[in-house]
C-alpha cells in the first residue's frame, strides 16, 4: 500500500479513536499492537514522519484512560516494543536535507523557495513526530508495568528523553514549551517508581 493511502487510513483511525466507544472497541484488538510494529519497521521514518506521527497518535489515543491496549502491551515481551520506540526516538534526530530529498522534486522545482518550504515542513514534521511520541509515552506511563520499565530506562528511552529535555531547554525552538511540558509529564509519571 502506498504511503499516502496508509496515511489516509491512519488519519481516519486516529480520528475515530477519539470517540470513547470506538477507542474501547479498538483497544481490545491484539492486531493493533502488531500493526504498530509492522508499519514502523516497514517504512523509512525520516521520509514518513507524518505517517508515523499519525500512527503514534492513533496508538496513544487507544492507550488513553482505561484503554486495554496498554494492559495488553504490559503483558507482552516489552523488549521489542521498547526497541521500536527507541528507534523512533533515534530516527527523529536524522536530518533529512533538501539535497537528499531532491529526487522527490522535478528539476524546475529545485529553487530557493521550494527548498525553504521543504525545510519548514521538515521542522514541523519533526516537531509533530516528537510531540506524538511523547504523548504516547506519557499515556503508556499511566500503566504500572510500563511505567516501571520506562523508569528502569529500558532501551535507554528515559535517558534519551532527559537528553532531549536538556537540548530543548538550551535551544528553545518554536515548540520548546510544548515539548518540555510533555517531557515533564513523563518525568512526573516515572518518578512514582523507585528506579527513576
Amino acid at each position: 500500500m502506498a504511503s499516502p493511502d496508509m496515511l489516509s487510513i491512519l488519519q481516519i483511525l486516529e480520528t475515530g479513536s477519539l470517540n470513547e466507544t470506538v477507542r474501547a472497541n479498538l483497544s481490545d484488538k491484539k492486531k493493533i499492537k502488531d500493526l504498530f510494529l509492522v508499519v514502523v519497521r516497514a517504512i523509512e521514518i525520516p521520509k514518513n514522519k507524518l505517517l508515523v506521527s499519525s500512527l503514534l497518535q492513533f496508538i496513544s489515543n487507544l492507550c488513553y484512560g482505561t484503554g486495554k491496549l496498554k494492559q495488553m502491551l504490559a503483558r507482552e515481551n516489552l523488549q521489542e516494543f521498547m526497541g521500536t520506540i527507541k528507534e523512533i526516538l533515534d530516527q527523529i534526530k536524522v536530518e533529512r536535507t533538501f539535497e537528499d530529498a531532491c529526487e522527490d522534486y522535478e528539476e524546475e522545482n529545485k529553487d530557493a523557495a521550494t527548498k525553504k518550504r521543504f525545510e519548514d515542513k521538515e521542522i514541523a514534521d519533526k516537531s509533530l513526530l516528537k510531540n506524538t511520541l511523547y504523548a504516547l509515552i506519557g499515556n503508556l506511563c499511566t500503566e504500572k508495568t510500563l511505567r516501571v520499565n520506562f523508569a528502569n530506562d529500558l532501551g535507554g528511552i528515559l535517558s534519551q528523553i532527559v537528553e532531549d529535555f536538556k537540548t530543548d531547554l538550551k535551544n528553545k525552538k518554536f515548540d520548546w514549551l510544548d515539548m518540555m511540558t510533555k517531557q515533564i509529564a513523563i518525568f512526573i509519571n516515572v518518578t512514582m517508581e523507585v528506579p527513576a
